[in-house]
């Protein structure tokens, strides 16, 4: 498996282009829908490239993520991203839709060579798969995207959900109609999640040579 050494300064540097990449994917889908946020895409730049360290921008990640997704759900009855806890319908299709996106994302990063278990932004974490977890964040937009589109066209049935100790369960007989839809998606970005982890590649072995790679949603 190949793995890369970087200085601290150097992961804050990437990171900094990830988690940029990120929120600019997710104010394009708020745009879309005609939706105002508090600060400006300048003002964001700006408080990420002043990050001192990973954590001050997770903080920064974190914040603004709240944002997009009160303002990006507020019309489906959004009330918190609550990974892994399932308390409504909508983080439970999240979860799935990532889930899937980062399986695909993970078997690509093998294909390539890399120890996935080695991040830059998620750091070294026991048995957590940390490059993965780094390379799907420019791309969860494609799934927060889909999530919206199965409220707004008629997909979601409540009744294909049940709730039980405050979690909320899929029906298994209905779980192939929601994965579907979020293996469409998937396949629809392959070629880019293709190529912006092809050029990940050729950027770690030259990052002189060769840029950070960007990744632009469609809305």
């Amino acid at each position: 498996m190949r793995q890369y050494f970087f200085s601290d300064d150097f992961d804050l540097k990437f990171s900094k282009s990830l988690v940029l990449n990120k929120i600019e994917n997710q104010l394009r889908l708020l745009k879309s829908r005609g939706k105002l946020i508090s600060r400006t895409k300048q003002e964001i730049r700006n408080l990420i490239n002043q990050a001192e360290n990973l954590e001050t921008l997770r903080g920064i990640e974190g914040n603004f993520s709240k944002e997009f997704f009160s303002a990006y759900f507020k019309e489906i009855g959004w009330f918190a991203r609550m990974p892994r806890v399932k308390p409504d319908a909508v983080n439970f299709l999240l979860d799935m839709g990532y889930t899937l996106l980062f399986n695909f994302i993970d078997a690509l990063l093998n294909l390539f060579g890399f120890d996935t278990y080695k991040g830059f932004y998620h750091k070294l974490f026991f048995q957590r798969k940390s490059l993965s977890c780094d390379i799907i964040e420019p791309f969860r937009c494609i799934v927060d995207r889909e999530v919206l589109k199965i409220f707004n066209l008629k997909i979601f049935n409540e009744k294909d959900f049940k709730a039980k100790d405050s979690k909320v369960y899929m029906l298994y007989s209905k779980s192939t109609k929601y994965a579907s839809v979020f293996l469409e998606t998937i396949m629809k970005n392959k070629e880019e999640i293709y190529k912006y982890i092809r050029d990940f590649y050729h950027f770690v072995m030259d990052s002189e040579k060769y840029n950070f790679p960007y990744f632009k949603v469609s809305r």
